[in-house]
């Protein structure tokens, strides 16, 4: 992790980088993967399109919470950059940016979130992200 406003997490998936980028583009892939397996999406929509909004649905043990933001920047099969805020706990927005790079047959992912308020925040989605790319490895190899 960097500085405590930032965090910066890569992982390698035996995946093609279509297939990667494809499942951040819509909420039926989006719910068999995000969050770690202690959260998951329960309903939500998304519009995916620069500009376009998401607002999911999650299940956390802190209880049910919504996450929204907007899509800002959409370059299949390589990047993606959004806003994310949890709507309950009037956190701040931040901006995630996932730069996907072919390395061989794999493809390795890049995720930066940046915004943050404080060490603890940027570390519990530090978390998040981590058990959250577990859950895509194996989506993926499924």
């Amino acid at each position: 992790m960097s500085a405590p406003d930032s965090l910066t997490l890569t992982r390698r998936f035996k995946a093609p980088r279509e297939r990667v980028f494809a499942a951040f583009t819509t909420i039926e892939a989006i719910g068999l993967w995000l969050g770690p397996e202690s959260c998951g999406v329960t309903g939500g929509r998304m519009d995916f399109q620069v500009g376009g909004t998401y607002l999911y649905q999650m299940k956390t043990p802190h209880g049910d919470m919504e996450l929204r933001g907007t899509y800002r920047e959409i370059s299949p099969p390589s990047r993606l950059v959004f806003t994310w805020q949890w709507v309950e706990d009037d956190a701040p927005l931040t901006t995630v940016t996932v730069d996907l790079t072919e390395v061989g047959e794999d493809t390795e992912l890049t995720l930066t979130q940046t915004g943050f308020t404080s060490a603890e925040s940027a570390g519990n989605h530090a978390h998040g992200w981590s058990g959250s790319f577990d859950r895509l490895d194996n989506f993926l190899a499924a």
